[in-house]
């Protein structure tokens, strides 16, 4: 049997005093006031309208207030005072003196980024619009990163950060990045060492930054058999889902003319299909490509003769279809 009040779901006894005809006690309240609820409705709202205006009539600080707002009072709120906002010059009302709306307010803690990028009107409103179109301009046309932002201007990275991300500024991918900062021939900083990186001086005495167990078990046997590689030195751009994107090799041999690649399980998995890509603008450029995993990296440091037969291409590594 369905409710006999919502007609909808199975009337349950839902408790010992429940005759068993509704599916929940909301149902069971409503149901003897259902035929007349709108009747209840209006006369509860005449009631209630009619303690309102009493007490306006009764309180003349009230009466003033609610004359400034449009005829419009909630009942048992506090005793609102108007002002105007020395930002945007719109009336508002508060307990206690303000100098700001609500909405201003709120911009009026960026003043001092405001200050630094020499863009604070009198109206906050159209300070926050010239910041946001300013930094839209330095990240996206001058191509700049948020650091240097802050270095431009003397601001502290978070406030940058946090105020592009307030008002919806999507950032670069980390992909994006990184093909950025090589484009641009800056320095990649690695702050939150969270994977096996750090500094390494080769043996031939060039300083590198590596950035994983792969990459250091590599660089310590090519650091033992003295072969001189270059690490991430060469730069192939290629098109990937419409865009142009730029591969940095890991390691490039000039001897064989090789580049070795190395990839732990997932990211092969992940990124297969752009590996791909990335292989075939290396063979565009005339060199040959191998790509290193776990098995790859394991047989280097156990058969030197393994990686000399990679150095003179006669080993593929792992391969995917292209």
């Amino acid at each position: 049997m369905k409710c006999k009040n919502c007609n909808e779901k199975e009337a349950i006894k839902y408790s010992k005093y429940s005759t068993g005809e509704f599916c929940c006690r909301e149902c069971a309240r409503a149901y003897s006031t259902k035929n007349k609820r709108t009747e209840i409705n209006k006369k509860v709202s005449e009631k209630l309208k009619k303690i309102s205006e009493n007490r306006i009539k009764n309180d003349s600080n009230i009466q003033n207030v609610i004359t400034k707002n449009n005829g419009k009072y909630k009942s048992g709120t506090s005793i609102l005072k108007s002002f105007i906002c020395t930002s945007c010059n719109n009336e508002f009302f508060s307990k206690s003196k303000k100098n700001y709306c609500s909405e201003c307010s709120k911009i009026s803690r960026r003043k001092k980024m405001f200050k630094r990028l020499n863009v604070l009107e009198r109206n906050l409103k159209e300070s926050k619009a010239k910041a946001i179109l300013l930094l839209e301009k330095d990240y996206f046309l001058e191509e700049l990163s948020i650091p240097q932002i802050c270095e431009k201007y003397g601001l502290i990275l978070r406030t940058v950060w946090k105020f592009l991300v307030d008002n919806g500024i999507k950032f670069r991918n980390f992909s994006s990045s990184v093909s950025l900062t090589y484009k641009k021939g800056r320095n990649i900083s690695c702050g939150n060492n969270t994977f096996n990186s750090g500094y390494h001086t080769t043996w031939y005495g060039k300083k590198i930054f590596y950035r994983s167990s792969y990459e250091k078990r590599l660089i310590d046997v090519f650091d033992k058999n003295k072969i001189i590689y270059l690490y991430e030195k060469k730069r192939f751009t290629y098109y990937f889902e419409g865009e142009e994107k730029t591969y940095i090799s890991d390691f490039y041999f000039p001897k064989g003319n090789i580049i070795i690649e190395s990839k732990n399980k997932y990211l092969q998995k992940r990124d297969r299909d752009k590996i791909i890509e990335e292989k075939k603008s290396v063979r565009n450029s005339g060199m040959l490509f191998f790509l290193a995993g776990e098995k790859e990296i394991k047989k280097i440091e156990e058969d030197v003769e393994y990686l000399k037969s990679i150095l003179n291409g006669k080993e593929t590594g792992v391969s995917f279809e292209s």
